[in-house]
């Protein structure tokens, strides 16, 4: 057993330690195809189309998004990101699929992000 003196040495060394540093750094910003996040997507004319990935799904052809198409039709990013903040969004599709090339093709942005609902879970296949 170490001395007491080298115990003590120890504990303070311990305590003179900042926070670890994951506390305090910023969560990374979510991907487009990233289960919870919530996508605004120009499909042209001015209106946005605000959608939800489910899940994306691999296979040997590819990419597939499973997605929630929400009935709303926010003129701007920054409008999406208000909208998807509501826990009670009206939906127009509750699930559909969609090649993640697709999307990622399509002016998009990520404007907002939380883990699926058990319900949300539920709709993936």
């Amino acid at each position: 057993m170490a001395p007491a003196w080298l115990r003590l040495a120890f504990a303070s060394c311990l305590v003179a330690l900042p926070s670890c540093s994951s506390d305090s750094a910023p969560e990374p910003a979510p991907q487009f195809d990233q289960q919870g996040s919530f996508v605004a997507v120009d499909n042209g004319g001015g209106k946005l189309t605000l959608l939800r990935i489910l899940a994306p799904f691999v296979t040997q052809v590819g990419t597939y998004l499973f997605e929630t198409v929400y009935a709303v039709e926010p003129a701007s990013y920054d409008e999406a990101r208000e909208m998807a903040k509501n826990p009670d969004l009206p939906i127009q599709v509750p699930e559909t699929v969609e090649k993640r090339d697709a999307l990622a093709s399509r002016p998009h942005e990520v404007v907002w992000f939380r883990t699926l609902t058990a319900e949300e879970e539920n709709r993936v296949p």
